[in-house]
């Protein structure tokens, strides 16, 4: 009977002592994410942004990038979804003029769809919209949700314009992807953007 007592007293204190770190671990992880305030257009990009992976798909394989790979260059986000007939619109316009412009900018469009559960669905159509645009450089990624408390959006398109220097210029939607704009925002001039995020 006093081994009885002795276990079960045992097991209530290893419970007792995991559910406290539990609680533990989710009061840090619930306090770093109230600490990340989304960026705004004016600021510089954080560092922890330039590091985070990004899985790009290719017609025939995935490998990572990071948007400190392209670091000197401007940069224009592009969240899209499969599902959205402005973004696939848009994409190929956006990568028409990344080609144009390859060495002063680079063009990331990240799909906008984080469900783990479909990533295989979304990898299969990236692949096929690339096998029908055979001209198409801009990298195409999956998402990545640790962008999610800094760049958060609930609508696409949805595009994060960061300059050479690192600040982001502006985070508008689809009507301010215009040659004027882009050829501002490429030749480091002061451009006012309509916003899509209130500042």
């Amino acid at each position: 009977m006093r081994k009885i007592i002795f276990f079960t007293a045992l097991a209530f204190l290893c419970l007792n002592f995991y559910y406290i770190q539990l609680l533990h671990a989710q009061d840090l992880s619930n306090q770093k994410a109230k600490e990340i305030t989304p960026i705004k257009p004016g600021q510089q990009l954080p560092n922890e942004l330039w590091n985070f992976a990004l899985t790009a798909i290719s017609k025939h394989q995935e490998k990572q990038l990071f948007i400190n790979d392209f670091r000197g260059k401007a940069i224009i986000l592009d969240f899209w979804a499969s599902w959205c007939g402005v973004c696939l619109k848009k994409m190929p316009e956006l990568d028409s003029v990344f080609r144009q412009n390859s060495t002063s900018l680079q063009v990331l469009m990240i799909n906008a769809e984080s469900a783990s559960a479909k990533r295989p669905a979304i990898t299969t159509f990236i692949r096929r919209y690339l096998t029908e645009r055979p001209d198409f450089k801009s990298p195409v990624m999956l998402y990545n949700t640790a962008f999610k408390p800094y760049l958060p959006f609930k609508t696409v398109p949805h595009y994060v314009w960061i300059g050479a220097d690192g600040c982001v210029k502006g985070i508008t939607g689809y009507e301010a992807l215009t040659a004027e704009n882009i050829e501002r925002f490429l030749n480091g001039v002061e451009i006012s953007l309509p916003s899509k995020i209130k500042v």
